[in-house]
């Protein structure tokens, strides 16, 4: 019996066909790796950030509700809390970030504090 030689031009595109899949892989696995090790940072953390640089504590509740809706974000006065809402602060196509953040105040209408939090929602 007598073996078949191989095709040449299979042999070239298979030998292509491996080496494109080679280099996509190579080319792939950095940013693959990169990504995941890339800390998820949430969203609130980036408007305390901007809270602190913007409003300070002891600023009256006029002052706050004028810089929230500024922001276009929605307020809700409660007395001695403002709630304020910034919706979609993040959006993908899977999950949307609010962010809710509360504002304490003294009886005289000064900012004691704040903090905020995610609030994730869908699409």
């Amino acid at each position: 019996m007598s073996k078949s030689k191989p095709n040449p031009v299979a042999l070239r595109v298979l030998l292509g066909v491996v080496a494109a899949v080679v280099a996509i892989i190579i080319l792939a696995a950095p940013r693959a790796f990169f990504h995941s090790r890339q800390p998820s940072v949430p969203v609130h953390f980036k408007v305390d950030r901007e809270i602190s640089t913007s409003v300070r504590i002891g600023s009256d509740k006029s002052q706050v509700m004028d810089y929230c809706t500024h922001r276009g974000w929605f307020c809700y006065d409660r007395g001695s809390t403002v709630i304020a809402l910034d919706h979609a602060a993040e959006k993908t196509m899977i999950v949307r970030a609010d962010v809710a953040i509360t504002f304490q105040f003294n009886s005289a209408g000064k900012l004691l504090s704040f903090h905020s939090e995610d609030q994730y929602t869908g699409p």
